[in-house]
């Protein structure tokens, strides 16, 4: 599970959170949106209220994490 990446990003309600709080307790890398970067700040709210994300950025910025994270893996694997 170390390999797993949970993103929240803008959306209402909270069914995200638990998900991504899987994640975290497995080992994966949970990314979050920036609440005051989305259009519907109440998932992102509710992940960083109930979770403990390794990040939290700008839509903007996820995917280039993203990428960086993913060539960091295959150069390891």
């Amino acid at each position: 599970m170390a390999r797993v990446i949970g993103i929240i990003l803008t959306r209402g309600g909270s069914n995200g959170t638990q998900g991504l709080i899987a994640i975290e307790q497995a080992g994966g890398l949970a990314i979050v949106q920036d609440p005051g970067d989305a259009r519907d700040p109440s998932m992102p709210m509710s992940a960083l209220l109930h979770g403990n994300p390794d990040l939290c950025l700008p839509l903007s910025e996820i995917p280039g994490v993203i990428i960086r994270l993913s060539s960091v893996s295959q150069a390891s694997a």
